[in-house]
């Protein structure tokens, strides 16, 4: 059975799918906010793109890691979308506030 890497990893108040031990994984920002997360210290919702990424990057090229981890990235947004109650690019539910929230956190 080939089962494929995972290339994104969510952090919030519903779910959180990283942990300190995965620094490697996630760098350290990445594996320091999931665990923020899983301690109940109050970050902001977002996702972490592995450094297994970065890797077939460099390996594969930009289009091959495109193809690889689109699908996950956009799931990763609509868990931000979720999280916040609003939706990216949406000006009637609120697209400046969901734009600051994701910029102020970067």
């Amino acid at each position: 059975m080939n089962i494929s890497p995972k290339f994104v990893y969510v952090f919030g108040t519903t779910r959180t799918e990283g942990t300190a031990a995965m620094k490697n994984l996630l760098g350290g920002k990445g594996a320091n906010l999931a665990e923020m997360c899983r301690l109940g210290i109050t970050v902001p919702s977002g996702f972490t793109i592995s450094t297994e990424a970065c890797t077939a990057f460099t390996e594969q090229g930009r289009d091959a890691v495109l193809a690889l981890i689109q699908t996950e990235v956009l799931d990763g947004v609509k868990f931000l979308e979720a999280e916040m109650g609003k939706q990216f690019g949406n000006a009637k539910i609120g697209r400046a506030s969901c734009r600051e929230r994701v910029f102020s956190s970067v």
